[in-house]
């Protein structure tokens, strides 16, 4: 082939590349789910390297032809391309199934919230506190909802709506004062129950789309309006005369999980600090020698150093929502709708829970990667999860709060640095992977000459040996004779 040809032909898979990666950004920008999403171009950077180290190697082939180590590499580059291509599209099928599965699982929920509105469902024990139960299980399934980061989340919103629903017709039948409350009770369990049903159908949208959000954050709202409207009539009967939509002392339970989770990154640096320590004072065999071996101990040290900024930012982290969320108490201390809402702090504690665990089990990742007890995708997943709960954790504090404030900024910067610190960890772990594979790929796989350089070198070893001890059996001839 020409160089001209060859040229051409690389212009094709660029161009070609090229669209593949704008296709794969367009199909992300339709997918829901953000663990979807960072597979998706994290696949696609895969392909765009590797199609990149194709083009390297034609290159190479071409110049050299009768070189076997370079065609060699080309086959091996035109391997892993294929391998990249495969695996996007793999991932591209898996994104779409899954997104699939969380719009029939919405579509599935709504329906039986369909059915059990013509259904005239009864618990034997009917109570009227088990619809104010059901009320405030409903509010857990909006924070569920609205803050919903992953297909996973959404799922348990829609199977949380459809409980606390089930919960609230089914004991609408409970004894009431009189006839018209008993009216009004089962008019605003209706009117809950079609509403959730327009949330559910909301969410269905595409997240990051500003209408979508805005629609999805206005269903909520006009949610708890009725949820507060339903406990409103709850309070006509006499043994509910008190209840509230919002649980007694949530506020408080939201504050003190997010002093919980503080708590809990706090441990999590402490376990960062007894990581094990790779020894790399060791001989360097031949795979050091000829560009093989990867310096452990540097890997260990960076990704440990990577780990603790992850962790440390993290605990920044929350220690700004705890000051953002004590601003906001003050804040709306005389707003009686910020009381009766209860969305903000079911969110606050389920987001912050989110980002404690992961960070504790990403520092366990760490040193399990370490002692290579682990994957590193281990490491990647759980380093995109602190992510999409750090992102739910600041949506759930801006919820009512005042945003010009300065504990609303500081909250925003270091959920900044908690986005760029698991960026650069990701970025590290894949530079990792990538580092070790290629040298892996340096010395042609049809060959053997690393197993011939490694025994040549075990015997010089032996007849080094074998001259120190004929030295040694020398010197004791030379003293037995001087004796």
């Amino acid at each position: 082939m020409t160089n001209d040809q060859l040229a051409a032909v690389i212009r094709d898979i660029g161009q070609n590349t090229e669209s593949l990666a704008q296709s794969s950004v367009e199909v992300t920008g339709k997918t829901n789910d953000s663990k979807s999403q960072q597979e998706i171009l994290a696949a696609s950077q895969a392909v765009a390297i590797t199609i990149q180290q194709l083009t390297l190697a034609s290159q190479d082939a071409n110049k050299n032809p009768n070189d076997s180590v370079g065609l060699e590499t080309l086959n091996n580059a035109l391997q892993t391309s294929n391998n990249s291509i495969n695996d996007l599209i793999s991932t591209l099928q898996t994104a779409t199934a899954e997104s699939r599965r969380g719009q029939t699982e919405l579509e599935n929920t709504a329906n039986n919230i369909r059915l059990v509105l013509t259904q005239n469902l009864q618990d034997p024990n009917a109570s009227i506190m088990n619809v104010v139960s059901g009320a405030r299980k409903a509010t857990e399934a909006i924070a569920s909802l609205v803050f919903a980061s992953s297909q996973e989340d959404t799922v348990k919103g829609a199977k949380e709506a459809e409980d606390a629903i089930k919960v609230i017709l089914a004991n609408i039948s409970a004894r009431a004062p009189n006839v018209n409350v008993q009216k009004q009770l089962l008019d605003a369990a209706q009117n809950t129950s079609r509403a959730m049903l327009d949330l559910l159908m909301a969410v269905r949208g595409d997240r990051d789309d500003p209408r979508v959000k805005m629609q999805v954050s206005t269903k909520a709202d006009d949610l708890t309006s009725l949820l507060n409207d339903l406990v409103g009539v709850c309070n006509k009967y006499p043994e509910a005369s008190n209840a509230s939509l919002v649980e007694e002392n949530l506020e408080l339970k939201a504050e003190q999980q997010l002093l919980a989770a503080a708590e809990m990154i706090r441990k999590a640096a402490q376990e960062l600090a007894f990581a094990p320590v790779i020894d790399s004072s060791k001989k360097k065999g031949l795979d050091s020698v000829v560009g093989l071996q990867i310096d452990e101990a540097q890997i260990a040290s960076e990704l440990i150093e990577s780990t603790r900024e992850v962790v440390k930012a993290g605990s920044e982290l929350m220690e700004a929502a705890v000051r953002a969320q004590s601003d906001r108490k003050m804040h709306n201390q005389n707003n009686s709708k910020y009381r009766n809402d209860p969305t903000w702090a079911n969110g606050l504690i389920s987001s912050s829970k989110n980002v404690a665990s992961c960070m504790m089990m990403l520092v366990r990742a760490c040193n399990q990667s370490i002692r290579g007890d682990i994957e590193d995708e281990a490491i990647i997943a759980l380093a995109s999860q602190v992510a999409s709960g750090t992102a739910q954790l600041v949506t759930a504090s801006r919820v009512k709060a005042d945003l010009q404030s300065n504990s609303q900024r500081n909250l925003d910067l270091s959920a900044k640095t908690v986005a760029k610190t698991t960026d650069n960890l990701v970025k590290r772990v894949n530079h990792f992977s990538e580092a070790i594979e290629n040298s892996q790929n340096i010395l042609p796989s049809g060959t053997n000459l690393k197993a011939k350089l490694e025994q040549q070198m075990a015997i010089l070893r032996l007849e080094k040996e074998l001259e120190s001890a004929r030295r040694q059996m020398g010197k004791i001839n030379r003293e037995d004779y001087k004796s």
